[in-house]
């Protein structure tokens, strides 16, 4: 995950070090929800854009790669159809997610950053 600046000029302006995409025992992988919905697990925003690894591949690197390395793999610079703010990560679970995404609450419950 990489965090593009601006999305009319395209330069990576921060970057997740491969130590931190992980605990001692997982990865922090998103949780699927339904209708295609996920939750984030690491810290993404409308900025975010992905590279064309895996976190497990990128959390195996020894250091962070070059931003050169980075632009030459950037796989997708805009990659939301759209997102919510739910409140902080622990403050809503899973289940009343989904449900209200099953009722169409969203709106009335989350903030809509994109």
């Amino acid at each position: 995950m990489v965090l593009i600046n601006n999305r009319r000029y395209l330069f990576i302006g921060q970057y997740t070090d491969p130590k931190d995409v992980r605990d001692d025992s997982s990865f922090y992988f998103p949780i699927a929800l339904i209708n295609g919905h996920w939750m984030d697990n690491i810290g993404v925003g409308i900025n975010t854009a992905y590279l064309g690894m895996s976190l497990k591949e990128y959390s195996q690197l020894k250091e962070p790669l070059s931003l050169a390395e980075m632009m030459a793999m950037l796989l997708d610079a805009n990659p939301f159809t759209e997102m919510w703010n739910c409140g902080n990560r622990g403050s809503v679970s899973v289940d009343e997610l989904n449900i209200n995404i099953k009722n169409n609450k969203l709106i009335e419950t989350y903030k809509k950053i994109y």
